[in-house]
């Protein structure tokens, strides 16, 4: 009798035993599934997020190279006529000694159905004022006559007036433009950087200009930037 009771007791704990094992065999896999579940989640999360950013980040290049090459094909075109000096168009146009070398570009489609081509306005700003103000913002605007298709672009008309359909973007935009001037007398290059300065005095001469065309957008509540530089001279 007492072999029995000692084989039944010795089968009770053992049966224990393995029920408190398969329990703990279950809570370790199941924190091996919830962390993988959990690291799997925030990979998801990750590359959505960089998805945006990367897709953000590649129109913003392409704005800020649209800047650079909306410049230098003014330039490209004064050279295509002779009645134009090079930069005509181009710096401080119908600006006053005291603005700033900031501006901005439109496209005339958006207002004029036969006229596809670019200006500048003077913006007169800082880029913290551009953003502030929304002076800098880019506007997805119908192409006139043409409402199926839609470009980036400055979302107000010359006179002011917002352009009819006009969306406004998650991106801004400011071109800068500094003259560079060939100083005779030290033999060498110098870029104005300060605003409204110009190559004026005896000794000095414009030979090109630095075009800087700033990007900017929202991603995540923080205002991420993009910079182009180019500098193009008078090789005519």
């Amino acid at each position: 009798m007492k072999k029995i009771k000692l084989i039944k007791n010795f089968s009770s704990l053992f049966l224990k035993a393995n029920k408190a094992q398969g329990i703990l065999e279950v809570v370790i896999a199941i924190s091996i599934v919830v962390v993988g579940l959990v690291s799997i989640m925030s990979l998801v999360v990750f590359n959505v997020t960089t998805q945006d950013y990367n897709h953000d980040m590649l129109i913003a290049s392409n704005l800020a190279r649209e800047g650079i090459e909306v410049i230098r094909s003014m330039r490209d075109s004064n050279w295509l006529d002779s009645t134009k000096d090079w930069d005509d168009s181009i710096f401080m146009e119908g600006a006053s000694y005291s603005d700033k070398n900031s501006f901005i570009i439109f496209n005339r489609s958006s207002w004029d159905a036969n006229d596809f081509s670019y200006g500048l306005v003077s913006a007169g700003v800082f880029w913290e004022d551009c953003i502030i103000n929304e002076f800098g913002r880019l506007y997805f605007t119908p192409i006139i006559d043409n409402s199926g298709h839609e470009i980036y672009n400055y979302g107000y008309d010359l006179d002011g007036v917002l352009i009819p359909d006009a969306r406004a973007s998650n991106f801004y935009r400011l071109i800068y433009i500094n003259e560079i001037c060939d100083v005779e007398v030290e033999g060498v290059e110098e870029i104005l950087t300060g605003y409204a300065e110009r190559c004026e005095g005896e000794g000095y001469s414009k030979i090109g200009m630095q075009i800087i065309s700033k990007v900017g957008w929202m991603n995540k509540g923080k205002m991420r930037t993009l910079e182009a530089e180019e500098r193009l001279y008078n090789w005519k």
